[in-house]
């Protein structure tokens, strides 16, 4: 029976749905957030090394090229010379000037230098180009001349900025050799002027990618104190001016200065949070900044949080929408219900008095000391009463006798157990008895408690197990005697098969008895021989002892030689016991060895072809005996055909670590109408009585079932070939 919801309850599953729904969307939102904000981060960073990395080997490129430069005037000996012959030949002097201001105006024009001075060793300017200025050489510029003149190699400066003009400049001091001098005497020192703010600070402003806080700053540390050397994007005048503490602990500079490379963040001058990519320029005291401010950076970040909250609300809405109108329906599908359990509900009830008064089985209504109080027609035209006997009775008065110890507990487990299912024995008015099977439950009328049982008459599915219980005996004995009349067959087919192997081996045994015949024809004659020619050594005087020993001795290796052909018989036909490892090889020699000389003496040739050190696992003797009877085969069909030059080719190699041998003949090949059936036991293409069938039968049993192997033929150009595989 169905039960009825009476009323429409809070729908707390749809609420929890709800809560569940908003909980993985704004979970998957956030979740989402995170790892944008990490990728955008990821990807400024990434941004920020290639600019440092780029602009850092643009700094180093323009050092290396005024250094290919200053090499290159430092290497000048025509230069040198001439600087040597201005300052001490007289009559040469003018010429001289004039060709050294030709060359030093033509290089500053060419290179665009800020000036080229020619420096005497104690720092006087001695010629000038452009001269639009011709002071002395300043302390540190003497420095730097006198550093140029010990090491004999040309200095760069760092970048400083003139007292005088408050100009921000870089210098080159080359010393000029004298030609031919051994001890490489110095005699002038040439000085490049560059203009910092023209070529390197252009090159540190520029930045690839369009931003409003990017920038790119050049410091280097002097003592405890980081200096900026260009001019910086958010503040002017601060080239070689503005300075900080290298103690500074948040001051990006400061870090950079202190030997922090890669990502840093912190504070920049300004005091903004950025984050900087920091680059140490090689061979200087210089370190490139990359930077850019962190707001811009989250910019795009909270862009990004702001788009997926509202995406993540507009999905809590759309979820909320959907449960609104689930929930909607749930309700309307709720009252329809209720409407419809309304009305089939009179149908129902009138259709059930109908059900029980006319089902199959007999249906009881007791109370609980087992009156019977209603029945349908069923039980009361069962058990042979009237209606009215039949409301006079108790369940008592229906079981049969030997039942009623378990009347009580079954009762007892159809109150306790909400209903029960059992079998048992009832009987009708005149006593006879009859097998049932009960389904009995507790129903509750009103404020009162009833037992309802449904009584099947189980006679004839009784009747039917007892016919199953015969025939599943009927069926054991017959198992039991097909069990035995297999395992006779299956003896029967052992032995069978042990009497194929034995034919087959008396097959082979009989051939191989005529090859031994055919071995030891020529060791008898060669023994005959020597006997023979004993007396025409005696009657010619020459038999002594030395001849009678040699003859013996060669008798005894003939002998000997016909000892080991038996041997080697009697060995190929004693049977392996077990599976052992054994060498390709040497089985394929000896079975070489018992056909030789039949092969030999039908002009068969014989090439063998094995790789290095070949194994396989199984019976030897039983696998000679599968490579005797293919290449007895061969033979056969050899004579048969009239081969004009038979020859068989035997090859052995390792395929996926199993042993592969083929022999292939130059026959004339298997007709493929007997092609597929060549295996089959009994089955011969030789001529009348020849053949027994047995040999290639037996081979494939002995390759395939015994040694789980392959055995396989086909046809090839000319011939055929056969393949062994264990």
């Amino acid at each position: 029976m169905v039960f009825q919801r009476t009323s429409f309850s809070t729908p707390w599953t749809l609420l929890a749905v709800f809560l569940f729904l908003t909980c993985g969307i704004g979970a998957t939102g956030y979740f989402s957030y995170l790892d944008q904000k990490k990728d955008i981060r990821a990807e400024k960073q990434k941004e920020l090394l290639a600019v440092a990395e780029l602009q850092a080997h643009t700094i180093v490129r323009w050092r290396g090229e005024h250094f290919d430069d200053s090499r290159v005037i430092f290497n000048n000996q025509l230069l040198a010379s001439l600087v040597v012959r201005w300052l001490h030949t007289v009559a040469e002097a003018p010429a001289r000037k004039r060709e050294i201001l030709s060359w030093m105006s033509g290089r500053q024009q060419h290179y665009h230098y800020d000036q080229l001075v020619l420096f005497s060793l104690a720092g006087k300017p001695l010629l000038t180009v452009p001269e639009y200025s011709s002071a002395p050489a300043s302390e540190l510029e003497r420095n730097w001349i006198d550093d140029a003149v010990t090491g004999r190699k040309p200095v760069f400066s760092d970048i400083y900025r003139d007292p005088a003009s408050e100009k921000i400049q870089a210098e080159i001091f080359i010393p000029l050799l004298k030609p031919g001098n051994g001890d490489k005497q110095v005699v002038a020192v040439m000085m490049i002027r560059l203009n910092p703010e023209l070529e390197l600070f252009s090159l540190v402003r520029s930045w690839p990618i369009r931003s409003h806080s990017a920038e790119s700053l050049l410091v280097r540390r002097e003592g405890n104190r980081v200096v900026f050397l260009n001019e910086l994007r958010h503040r002017r005048n601060t080239a070689l001016f503005l300075e900080s503490p290298v103690s500074n602990p948040n001051l990006v500079a400061a870090k950079a200065a202190r030997g922090a490379e890669g990502i840093v963040e912190g504070l920049d001058y300004r005091g903004e949070p950025v984050i900087a990519a920091v680059k140490k320029i090689p061979d200087s005291s210089w370190y490139l900044i990359a930077k850019v401010d962190s707001d811009e950076v989250y910019a795009s970040i909270l862009e990004r949080a702001r788009l997926l909250g509202g995406v993540t609300a507009l999905l809590i809405m759309a979820a909320g929408v959907v449960v609104f109108l689930l929930w909607r329906q749930t309700q309307f599908q709720f009252y329809r219900e209720r409407y419809e359990a309304d009305r089939q509900h009179l149908t129902l009830a009138q259709r059930f008095e109908s059900f029980t008064r006319h089902a199959n089985d007999a249906i009881l209504l007791m109370d609980d000391g087992g009156r019977i109080l209603e029945a349908n027609e069923r039980a009361v035209s069962w058990y042979g009463y009237s209606r009215e006997e039949f409301l006079q009775l108790t369940i008592v008065d229906l079981r049969a006798p030997e039942t009623m110890l378990l009347l009580d507990s079954q009762l007892g487990l159809a109150w306790s157990l909400e209903g029960v299912v059992f079998e048992t024995d009832h009987q009708r008015k005149g006593g006879d008895c009859f097998p049932v099977e009960v389904s009995s439950r507790v129903v509750r009328i009103g404020d009162e408690w009833f037992y309802q049982s449904i009584i099947r008459d189980i006679s004839e599915r009784k009747a039917a197990e007892r016919q199953l219980r015969q025939k599943q005996l009927e069926l054991e004995r017959l198992n039991k005697t097909l069990e035995e009349r297999v395992r006779q067959e299956v003896t029967r087919n052992q032995e069978k098969e042990l009497l194929l192997i034995q034919q087959s081996r008396l097959a082979a045994m009989g051939e191989m008895i005529g090859n031994i015949a055919h071995q030891w024809r020529q060791p008898l004659n060669v023994i005959g021989l020597m006997f023979q020619t004993l007396p025409e050594y005696y009657h010619n005087g020459e038999l002594n002892e030395e001849t009678l020993e040699e003859t013996v001795r060669q008798a005894m290796d003939v002998i000997g030689y016909m000892s080991r052909t038996t041997n080697d018989f009697r060995n190929f036909f004693k049977p392996d016991k077990e599976k052992r490892e054994f060498s390709l090889q040497e089985v394929l020699d000896q079975s070489l060895s018992f056909l030789t000389p039949h092969l030999h003496y039908h002009n068969v040739e014989i090439s063998l072809s094995v790789a290095d050190d070949m194994r396989a696992v199984g019976y030897p003797n039983e696998y000679c005996q599968v490579l005797i009877n293919i290449l007895g085969n061969a033979k056969e069909v050899f004579i048969e055909r009239a081969v004009a030059e038979p020859r068989i080719s035997i090859t052995a190699w390792a395929e996926q670590g199993r042993s592969v041998v083929t022999i292939a003949d130059n026959g004339g090949g298997i007709r493929e109408p007997i092609l597929e059936r060549i295996f089959e036991p009994y089955f011969t293409s030789k001529q009348g009585s020849e053949g027994t069938g047995l040999g290639l039968y037996m081979s494939k049993t002995i390759i395939e079932k015994n040694m789980q192997g392959s055995l396989t033929a086909r046809n090839i150009e000319g011939g055929a070939e056969f393949r062994i595989v264990v």
